[in-house]
């Protein structure tokens, strides 16, 4: 049977305040022995010596003792129960609570993976390990025309030497061949020889591309070559990867079926372009393809496996290119600067290109090369 809660007790939740109630109920049914009553009542009469306590009457200090007794049990029993009931507190929290710990997932143990041994084939008495995996290749390929090759005129010599901003008279160049004769640019930084719209070379700045022996890597070079490809009007797709042998970075343009073309391995670049130590252009070699887009043919390709073992067959004598090359480390050399306005005396040969008349524009004429030995003193600027 519940019974009704205490006035007293209206501040306390109606869980605590059962719990009081019932605390109270079991401190009023303690009753004390006769053996402790006397005993209690010696000691008072001992402890007072008056007559007073001598005449109290044992039933009007029991009560008192027995409520007195009661409210200690009580108060013992309430912080024994909100002991037990409240959160422990976190030493040096300022007796915030114990958060509950999250439940950590038991790990995975995954099983060691067995490493593969990389196949070891022999060759000319000597073995060969694959460093990387061969690579998939594609079943055919395409095959592609390149187009006659078309000498550049005066106009589209300087069309293309506007594209890199360079105002200068035209000047005759020599070809490859006696009869492929090209074009020069320049505004005294920089310099632009064109033999056709797809075989040229250009330079940023002269002295700096003369002085520069090898094109520093750059993380960047991706970018900073796409947005000059950008700026100067070449929109055919490319791709562009790091020349390690020769330095700086290959553009290879993408034919109409998505593969990356380039001439052969010991061939030059489609087109090589070198970064300065800040990250800018200096020099672009380009030897662009021209060829028909419509392919004459496709025509399966070996596998990667395949060509591997014709590499390792000694007994295969066509089908294949091998060569080698020795790097002995990067190049010395020494350069010597002079102040500005110091007389220097220099010697050596030279040559200095004819300038292309207007109503002379025809490619393989124009004034003659001048050649010859230079020795005489100037004044640096």
């Amino acid at each position: 049977m519940n019974r009704p809660m205490d006035p007293r007790h209206d501040d306390l939740t109606p869980e605590d305040g059962r719990v009081a109630n019932s605390l109270e109920q079991t401190a009023r049914q303690i009753e004390l022995t006769p053996q402790f009553q006397a005993a209690l009542e010696v000691r008072l009469k001992n402890a007072y010596g008056r007559k007073e306590a001598a005449a109290m009457p044992l039933k009007r200090i029991v009560p008192a003792i027995v409520g007195s007794m009661a409210l200690i049990v009580l108060a013992i029993l309430l912080y024994w129960a909100f002991r037990a009931l409240a959160p422990k507190p976190i030493p040096g929290t300022g007796g915030t609570s114990t958060p509950t710990p999250p439940t950590i997932p038991s790990p995975t143990i995954l099983p060691t993976p067995i490493p593969v041994k990389a196949p070891v084939y022999p060759w000319r008495g000597t073995s060969l390990t694959l460093a990387a995996p061969l690579p998939e290749t594609p079943a055919e390929a395409k095959v592609y025309l390149l187009n006659q090759y078309q000498p550049a005129t005066q106009a589209e010599a300087q069309a293309l030497a506007a594209r890199f901003g360079i105002q200068s008279e035209t000047y005759l160049a020599s070809g490859d061949i006696p009869s492929d004769a090209g074009f020069i640019f320049t505004d005294g930084k920089q310099m632009l020889t064109v033999h056709s719209n797809f075989y040229w070379d250009y330079s940023a700045d002269i002295i700096k591309n003369y002085n520069n022996m090898a094109s520093p890597p750059n993380p960047a070079a991706t970018g900073i070559i796409s947005e000059f490809l950008k700026s100067h009007g070449f929109s055919f797709l490319y791709k562009i990867e790091q020349n390690k042998l020769r330095g700086g970075y290959d553009v290879r343009p993408i034919s109409p079926d998505g593969f990356p073309l380039q001439y052969d391995y010991f061939g030059g670049p489609v087109m090589n372009i070198s970064l300065d130590e800040n990250g800018q252009v200096l020099a672009v070699q380009a030897s662009l393809m021209d060829y028909s887009q419509t392919p004459v043919g496709a025509f399966g390709i070996l596998s990667a496996q395949e060509a591997l073992q014709r590499l390792l067959d000694d007994s295969v004598q066509a089908g294949k290119m091998e060569g080698m090359s020795s790097v002995s480390g990067p190049t010395q050399e020494w350069k010597r600067s002079y102040p500005v306005n110091q007389t220097i005396t220099i010697y050596g040969g030279g040559s200095k290109p004819g300038a292309v008349h207007t109503d002379r524009c025809v490619p393989g004429h124009g004034r003659p090369r001048r050649t010859g030995s230079i020795e005489g003193t100037g004044q640096t600027t």
